[in-house]
């Protein structure tokens, strides 16, 4: 019974911080000017940590140490991939600042956190993650100039990816899609 009440105490946290995170990002959007790139970056900046962070704190907040695992194995790998293509490709920014323009580490970090938290405890609390903050920090980064739509839809790829084969569905129902040469579906499976 006390895990059960630990269970639904962290999801009530999960969904406050979740919901204050949707609740920062309209607001940060909605008091934007067209011409602030500053603040869309800077707001981009601040949730690319924000999600990874929630992710992980919330397997210490339901003490899911299994999840824990899972989500520095997928942020580890994830940052290898990311910098290391960053180091290999050279491409330079839109902006001409750098030559660190691919991928995008910015959406590959926050995509990389909204996937955990989708493979991990479901689309319920990852759809949230994915289509409010993942996305709006991919916007910001083209936006204030610092990547192309390439960098950012490699940056997210890469990011989704990396939780790909390193994380596992807490109630251990996960749901996966088939994409072969004439075949497009969908692959559920459940452990016992």
């Amino acid at each position: 019974m006390a895990n059960i009440q630990t269970l639904k105490h962290g999801l009530k946290i999960k969904k406050g911080l979740t919901l204050t995170l949707c609740i920062s990002i309209i607001f940060v959007s909605t008091n934007l000017k067209a011409e602030d790139v500053s603040t869309i970056e800077r707001s981009g900046d601040m949730i690319q940590y924000a999600i990874p962070t929630l992710a992980f704190t919330t397997t210490v907040l339901l003490k899911d140490w299994q999840g824990s695992r899972q989500f520095m194995t997928s942020f580890v790998a994830n940052s290898i991939v990311t910098f290391g293509l960053k180091a290999v490709v050279e491409k330079q920014r839109p902006d001409g600042s750098n030559y660190n323009s691919f991928p995008s580490g910015h959406t590959s970090s926050a995509f990389q956190g909204a996937s955990f938290i989708q493979a991990r405890y479901g689309w319920k609390y990852g759809a949230v993650a994915y289509f409010l903050s993942a996305s709006y920090v991919g916007f910001s980064r083209i936006h204030s100039k610092k990547h192309d739509f390439i960098d950012v839809c490699s940056g997210a790829l890469i990011g989704i990816t990396s939780n790909y084969y390193l994380v596992s569905n807490r109630d251990n129902v996960s749901a996966s899609p088939i994409f072969e040469p004439g075949i497009l579906g969908l692959n559920l499976s459940y452990k016992w």
